[in-house]
């Protein structure tokens, strides 16, 4: 058997892992359904940076700059043109009157005089 000792750090133990277990799933949760507008995950400092021997700076030839200059002519644009019946078929002029017409009621487009 296990002395009352032995016991209490196991306990310990156990209490302690809870708690990181608990920081831990909050931090999940957080992240989870917290806020999402510019979440910031802070890079890992300890995680090392692996090198593949890529020296942009150092390796690359300076290129030469050039400078062009041109003149670009804005083509007009072709208003929308509506097609104009054919004389051929007939126009008639209908004037719906509402059912429920108030006798304060004015007509909107005709002058009045």
């Amino acid at each position: 058997m296990q002395s009352s000792k032995d016991t209490v750090q196991i306990s310990r133990k156990e209490y302690e892992e809870f708690l990181y277990l608990k920081e831990e799933l909050a931090q999940l949760k957080k992240l989870i359904f917290g806020k999402k507008n510019e979440r910031f995950v802070p890079s890992d400092t300890a995680q090392s940076q692996l090198d593949f021997g890529l020296e942009s700076n150092a390796t690359e030839p300076e290129a030469e700059q050039q400078t062009i200059s041109y003149t670009k002519e804005k083509k007009a644009k072709k208003k929308p043109i509506r097609m104009v019946l054919p004389a051929h078929l007939p126009r008639e002029e209908e004037v719906l009157e509402p059912e429920d017409k108030q006798d304060n009621a004015e007509k909107l487009g005709e002058a009045i005089t």
